[in-house]
């Protein structure tokens, strides 16, 4: 029941997000419903999801990822929170921090749907 309330709650932010700020969000992007996934509003083939399966596994090993991870939240992070002379500093870090965090939900999307 968590896991359900959590993700109408980040519906309802992401949702609140993109019409007060015109932002992009995972779901923008990659969704699933009733079991499928759909890139930019297309359903994707079994064949492709399976690839795409694949890729994000492979992705999400990579020591690049995380190095990008890891550099990219650190350096935004220090920043944007100790180093920031203006609210510009501030909004461009956390603009790097959402980005970051866009990747990482469509890779999660997408391992979601990896048979276990």
């Amino acid at each position: 029941m968590k896991s359900w309330a959590n993700n109408i709650k980040w519906r309802v932010i992401n949702r609140l997000t993109s019409y007060l700020l015109c932002s992009v969000n995972a779901n923008d992007i990659i969704t699933h419903e009733k079991g499928k996934l759909f890139i930019g509003g297309k359903e994707v083939e079994e064949t492709e999801l399976r690839s795409l399966i694949a890729e994000a596994k492979v992705f999400d090993s990579l020591r690049i990822w995380t190095i990008f991870q890891e550099t990219i939240r650190n350096e935004a992070m220090d920043k944007g929170f100790n180093k920031s002379t203006s609210f510009e500093d501030l909004k461009t870090c956390k603009t790097m921090l959402y980005e970051l965090d866009i990747l990482a939900s469509i890779v999660k999307i997408i391992r979601s749907k990896e048979k276990k």
